[in-house]
């Protein structure tokens, strides 16, 4: 399982990224099998991380918190944002680790 940043019709599991889509209010966190879809499994973002600027913020659910796009709004070009601990529940019902997220603005 794989988890992605996704805004605007497009997927990010790291990489460069417009500071207008990492703080779209279309963003959230998706967790899936890849972009092959061999398998499309529901998965629900239940909790993540981000880290800007070295301080560790919070969010439920698949969406950034209002302090977070805050924090986001104001980094400056080449800025990382790494989101990580992302947790989901699976079909199954339990609930896995996905491995993080980094984004550097571009």
């Amino acid at each position: 399982v794989v988890a992605f940043f996704q805004a605007r019709d497009k997927e990010y599991s790291s990489g460069n990224i417009a500071p207008s889509t990492l703080t779209h209010s279309s963003g959230v966190i998706t967790a899936s099998y890849g972009p092959d879809g061999l398998l499309d499994l529901p998965f629900q973002i239940t909790s993540f991380k981000v880290n800007i600027n070295g301080m560790l913020t919070e969010a439920r659910g698949n969406r950034f918190t209002r302090d977070q796009l805050d924090r986001m709004g104001k980094l400056k070009m080449g800025a990382m944002v790494v989101i990580n601990d992302i947790r989901a529940k699976g079909p199954d019902g339990k609930e896995v680790r996905l491995s993080p997220i980094a984004l550097s603005l571009n």
